[in-house]
């Protein structure tokens, strides 16, 4: 800083300028004077590149913090999972709703016991207030993780799969039915929610056996009223103040859809949303991915994935075999270029002198190298033979596990993705363990295959250059987009993994099993800054 504001570097008293001492003295007035001490110990050390927050998929070291089981028994599975700065939100295969507290000194899940907000909500068959649904849960449905969604500060939990083909809003703080919507005409199979906090908008999506997508508005400024209203209601209860001054709470969920889609010609297995994308993304039963217009519900694109894999693999085999007949065109070629040259030699007078005393021709010395020309060759089909035999076998397998639509192997798509970044679709079919990556033009990128996994969830990094998935092999794995590439294994889960939870930072990853257990990831805690930059207060600063 500017001399004059350090102590004692001025000596008011020698300087004989008037106007220079009032000037000096209002420099100091009005900037003040620089401290003499900022800590009482050494400043912490800078932070290297490598040890600054990133997130889960960028981070060289992810530490696995434990696991707690959160479930009602072994026997529950956890089908969805949320979190917010203090609470973890967790809904059972069977239906059940736990709120439990977030250590996040402890990168830990302290599991609640005996409180009014983490008591068991039995959706769909619980008795009296408990009660959600009119209906017990449909048998229809095996992917129950798809039925489930949170609001992101856990007020309401949206919920689907009944028998009487409607979906809830349920209210997480005063664990009971806050809203219930019939529109569909039958069995609600999955439902997605996305929300904008800084524009406040969200928007829920459902998709029905009925072979319908609704799009819903959900009324940001109605959770922020009921909250009021919670609050001044408790205050009434408490001065026994008369029940018609108790305020009615807001629907979060308009009754009627702001949009109908129906270009589906089967049901709707599983949808996604991203508003950041404007993209709306189904996935049906005859293997057929519908892309709409997340604002307008204008259709973009109808995608075919396993008929645009077949299409690729043609033109994959047809370059190759162009490429072979031009190799087998050239390999034609210089054998005819040699077999000229011998006719052109062939016939000399050195030539028979040298057959005269016994010696061997050059057609003889030629003919041991055509022999083994023609066994590469024969070597070099054979192999070729093989790798299409191997190919056509896998397709043969492919047709065996999946359904047929036409001649091209099929199956029925279960989870989607869209990225908010690229508005890339990623879908994946357990039937036949391909996923399929999209771009947002509707142009297939690239495709893998699980092998013996089965995927059970698949979440899209921020950024949009990653995914994570989870499945019965009980292995999370992070991989590289497009290539699919596995970058990262944790092998910590001992049961299935059945559905994975991101923050909005990507510094934490919860992970639930089929046995009830929620895994926690993390980046080391010494990579937080946070944590760095807190010691600044015990330092004097």
């Amino acid at each position: 800083f500017h001399p004059y504001t350090y102590q004692g570097n001025v000596d008011i008293d020698k300087i004989e300028d008037v106007t220079q001492r009032r000037a000096i003295l209002s420099q100091i007035d009005e900037f003040g004077q620089t401290s003499a001490q900022l800590f009482s110990k050494a400043h912490p050390k800078r932070l290297k590149q490598t040890e600054v927050l990133n997130s889960i998929f960028e981070a060289r070291v992810v530490k696995y913090y434990g696991a707690q089981h959160l479930t009602e028994s072994s026997d529950v599975g956890v089908a969805s999972l949320s979190w917010s700065d203090k609470n973890v939100y967790v809904i059972g295969s069977d239906c059940c709703l736990d709120v439990h507290r977030w250590e996040q000194n402890k990168l830990s899940i302290e599991k609640r016991k005996n409180s009014s907000i983490s008591r068991l909500v039995k959706i769909g068959k619980s008795k009296k207030h408990n009660k959600i649904g009119q209906a017990n849960f449909s048998t229809k449905l095996t992917h129950r993780n798809l039925c489930f969604a949170t609001t992101k500060d856990g007020q309401y939990s949206f919920a689907c799969g009944f028998e009487d083909n409607s979906f809830v809003v349920w209210d997480v703080d005063k664990s009971k039915l806050h809203q219930g919507i019939h529109k569909h005409n039958d069995t609600v199979s999955c439902l997605a929610l996305d929300e904008d906090v800084d524009k406040q908008r969200a928007v829920l999506v459902t998709g029905s056996f009925d072979k319908c997508v609704m799009v819903w508005r959900v009324n940001v400024n109605a959770k922020q009223r009921n909250k009021d209203s919670k609050k001044r209601n408790k205050k009434h209860q408490r001065r026994g103040s008369d029940a018609s001054k108790l305020v009615v709470y807001t629907e979060i969920v308009d009754p009627n859809p702001t949009h109908v889609l129906d270009n589906q010609l089967a049901a709707v297995m599983c949808v996604d949303v991203s508003l950041t994308s404007g993209i709306i993304v189904c996935c049906c039963l005859d293997g057929i991915v519908n892309v709409y217009n997340a604002s307008t519900g204008e259709h973009y694109h109808m995608l075919q994935p396993f008929v645009d894999k077949a299409i690729k693999l043609e033109s994959q085999r047809q370059t190759k075999s162009e490429k072979e007949k031009e190799k087998e065109k050239e390999d034609q070629d210089d054998e005819k270029n040699i077999q000229d040259n011998d006719d052109g030699d062939d016939g000399g007078g050195d030539d028979d002198e040298v057959q005269g005393t016994g010696s061997v021709g050059l057609n003889d010395m030629l003919s041991p190298l055509s022999t083994l020309n023609d066994e590469a060759e024969m070597d070099f089909a054979s192999t070729e033979q093989e790798q299409e035999h191997k190919e056509e076998t896998e397709i043969v397998y492919d047709e065996n596990v999946s359904s047929k639509m036409g001649s091209i192997p099929s199956g029925e798509l279960t989870i989607v993705r869209v990225s908010d970044v690229f508005g890339h679709v990623l879908c994946y079919s357990q039937q036949t363990k391909d996923i399929f990556l999209y771009s947002s033009a509707g142009q297939l990128k690239s495709w893998s295959h699980s092998r013996d996994d089965v995927y059970h969830d698949i979440q899209f990094s921020k950024a949009g250059n990653h995914i994570v998935c989870g499945g019965t092999e009980t292995i999370i794995r992070v991989k590289e987009l497009p290539s699919f590439r596995t970058r990262k294994k944790f092998v910590e889960a001992k049961k299935p993994i059945r559905c994975l939870f991101l923050d909005k930072d990507e510094t934490y990853m919860l992970a639930g099993t089929a046995n009830g257990n929620v895994l926690v990831y993390s980046l080391p805690q010494k990579a937080f800054v946070k944590s760095r930059v807190h010691t600044l207060t015990e330092l004097g600063f």
